[in-house]
């Protein structure tokens, strides 16, 4: 009799040993399942995407959330010749950037409508005549522009500078001034909030602009840092998924053998 019940115990403690067992490798699949199918929904929206504008035979770029077109870059270059496509295109980028800046700041700009039209009739004319535009699309490009010129603003209101940083660009380009630096302080304070904003859009467009067609440059990011196009991008993506999904089922399969 006893030795019955001795083995019905231990019969019991071996199966909650070997449940014990389990699970470790039971919630560590939990908890990879929890992460990887948010993660998976997003990683697929994003293939999606790229597929997309890797089709597109009219995609140049993509910043933030809105893409610039070869449509876009050819009223660009029609509104100044003198601009090659990159520059262009570096020059669209950094609108929707600022535009991007107004709108967070809540600019309204509705009101300063007219009278900036009136200050741009020339060019609204000559927009109206090259390019047919409706007076819709005159409204939003206004809109834009404005938007775009009070991020500008907000970004130089922004900007502080100190004495050593007046001091040490007045320095540096002693050359530039036929005066002390008590005289020329206002000049030489605009000119390094100036380089301050310049290297603030600078870091923009590097964390802006997620794509750009092969071919295409943003000129206010170094060469080594210019964003994959979406055809390298989607593959490299798809080779990341790919050794993820082998990775994982590695994984598994060794939680199971030591299970």
């Amino acid at each position: 009799m006893n030795g019955q019940t001795h083995r019905k115990r231990s019969g019991t403690t071996g199966a909650g040993t070997s449940a014990r067992r389990l699970l470790p490798p039971i919630f560590v699949l939990l908890l990879l399942l929890s992460t990887a199918i948010p993660t998976a929904r997003i990683v697929v929206a994003r293939l999606k995407q790229l597929a997309q504008d890797a089709r597109s035979a009219s995609f140049v770029a993509r910043v933030t959330d809105e893409v610039v077109n070869t449509e876009d870059l050819d009223l660009a270059v029609g509104a100044n010749p003198r601009l090659s496509r990159n520059e262009a295109l570096s020059q669209i980028l950094e609108q929707k950037i600022l535009v991007e800046i107004g709108r967070q700041g809540g600019f309204d700009v509705r009101a300063s409508l007219p009278a900036y039209a009136q200050q741009h009739a020339e060019e609204i004319e000559r927009a109206k005549t090259l390019w047919k535009l409706t007076p819709e699309e005159i409204q939003q490009n206004l809109e834009r522009n404005l938007l775009a010129e009070r991020g500008l603003e907000a970004l130089a209101a922004s900007a502080r500078t100190t004495d050593e940083e007046l001091s040490e660009y007045y320095v540096q380009h002693r050359g530039q001034y036929q005066a002390p630096l008590e005289q020329v302080r206002a000049q030489v304070e605009v000119e390094v909030v100036a380089e301050k904003v310049r290297g603030e859009l600078d870091y923009l467009h590097f964390m802006s602009v997620r794509e750009l067609r092969s071919g295409y440059e943003d000129v206010h990011i170094p060469p080594d840092e210019q964003p994959l196009n979406p055809g390298s991008e989607l593959r490299l993506s798809m080779v990341i998924l790919l050794a993820g999904g082998i990775l994982v089922g590695a994984l598994e399969w060794m939680l199971a053998r030591q299970g």
